[in-house]
Order: structure tokens, then C-alpha cells, then sequence
């Protein structure tokens, strides 16, 4: 009889625990309504908004510059900044991959202080903003693997960098 005993002992053991453990059924969930999800402002032309890098229309902009002398590349890709350099060729690429960001804050600056968006543009504009040690930009980056693992990438959300790198505009 201690079997029949301890059997029902389990049997109610495991209903309470399957009780106790969360499941419950809600009434009110066939009543909930959907949740409502507010479309982004197409109208905002300030590049530091967030409702411009909301928009599904500023995400599809995209370019892709390379700028010979410094071998960087510039991307703008989904509302994010793609900042790449090929270091196979190098001995120690770790050191070069940390100037990837600051190479590039010049050409960064230019395109945050520039009306447009022209690849073309911002080669010329690093003349007058040619000094990278003269920026700072603190933002959250991501380092980004890239296919080729010769190419050293970072990710860095585009409406940061305009946020962050407007302070230099003339």
C-alpha cells in the first residue's frame, strides 16, 4: 500500500508544482487589443533626430565612399555608419584597428556638417577638416565582423554620430 501511497503523493506533487509554476489561463487575453505602433515622422530633415533615423525612408539612404591615401572606407548602411580598413598586409593590425575610428572622424565631421549626403563631397570637405585629433566623439560603437577577416569594421549608429559631431560645424 506504500506504493499506491506514494504514487498518489506524485502524482499530486507534480499537479501542484504544474499549479504553482505560471500556468494560468487569462480571461482577458482575447480582449487585449493590439498594440499600437506609432509610424516614425517622414518630415524631420535634421540628420541628429531621432525621427529622421526613424524613418524608413532615411534608412534606405546609403553610400559607400573609399578614401585611397588613409585605405578607409565609409558606409552608410540601415541608419548606421560601417567604418572599415584592410589590415591583412600589416604585422600588427590591432594597433591600426583602433585608428580606424579616429582616421575617420574627420571625414565624419564633414559629412555631419554637410547639407547632403554626397559621397563625392566629403573627400573634399576633409580639407578643411583634416586634423582627427581635434574630434571627439564618445558614442557606443560595435566592432562588426566582416567577411573578409582582413577588414577591420565598427558599426556606429548614424543619428549618434550626427548628434554627437554636430558641436564642430562652422
Amino acid at each position: 500500500m506504500n506504493w499506491i501511497r506514494d504514487k498518489h503523493f506524485r502524482i499530486l506533487a507534480v499537479l501542484g508544482l504544474t499549479f504553482l509554476s505560471g500556468c494560468k489561463a487569462d480571461s482577458s487575453a482575447g480582449a487585449q487589443m493590439p498594440k499600437v505602433v506609432k509610424a516614425a515622422s517622414c518630415q524631420s530633415t535634421d540628420k541628429k533626430s531621432s525621427d529622421f533615423w526613424d524613418c524608413e525612408e532615411s534608412k534606405k539612404l546609403r553610400f559607400n565612399i573609399f578614401l585611397d591615401p588613409e585605405g578607409l572606407s565609409i558606409k552608410l548602411r540601415d541608419g548606421e555608419f560601417y567604418l572599415s580598413r584592410d589590415l591583412g598586409h600589416l604585422d600588427d593590425p590591432d594597433f591600426q584597428d583602433l585608428l580606424i575610428v579616429s582616421d575617420s572622424l574627420p571625414y565624419l565631421v564633414g559629412l555631419v556638417c554637410s547639407d547632403s549626403l554626397e559621397a563625392d563631397k566629403i573627400k573634399t570637405l576633409n580639407e578643411i577638416y583634416a586634423d582627427s585629433s581635434a574630434y571627439e566623439m564618445n558614442v557606443r560603437m560595435r566592432r562588426s565582423i566582416n567577411e573578409d577577416p582582413n577588414v577591420y569594421e565598427w558599426r556606429v549608429e548614424a543619428e549618434n554620430v550626427y548628434s554627437s559631431l554636430n558641436k564642430y560645424c562652422l
